[in-house]
């Protein structure tokens, strides 16, 4: 979050984008790349604690595992890492939540 955070030169001078001489960009790739193969982890955990018949959790990965349960079309293993990224990057805004929840189950 401090990378995505800093003021970038890109932000004032444009056409510096491709160049990201503060290697903001690159780090935050790397970063954000390490978050979602957690996310994976932590799906994928989930999905072997439901094959095994543990109880279910109340959460928003439980929420979004039903979802793909229920309509593979709308929602798979796929879109869940992004939409957890949203959630986890806009600091769990109930708004925000229901708003993305409402545009998969509609």
């Amino acid at each position: 979050m401090a990378d995505v955070g800093k003021p970038n030169l890109v932000d004032f001078f444009p056409i510096l984008g491709k160049i990201d001489l503060q290697g903001i960009r690159c780090r935050a790739i790397i970063h954000i790349g390490k978050l979602f193969k957690l996310f994976d982890g932590l799906i994928n955990e989930r999905l072997e604690e439901k094959r095994k018949g543990f109880c279910e959790k109340s959460d928003v990965l439980e929420m979004f595992l039903n979802i793909t349960e229920k309509d593979p079309e709308k929602m798979n293993h796929n879109h869940i890492s992004p939409c957890s990224w949203f959630v986890f990057s806009s600091n769990s805004s109930c708004p925000s939540i229901l708003h993305l929840v409402n545009a998969f189950t509609t």
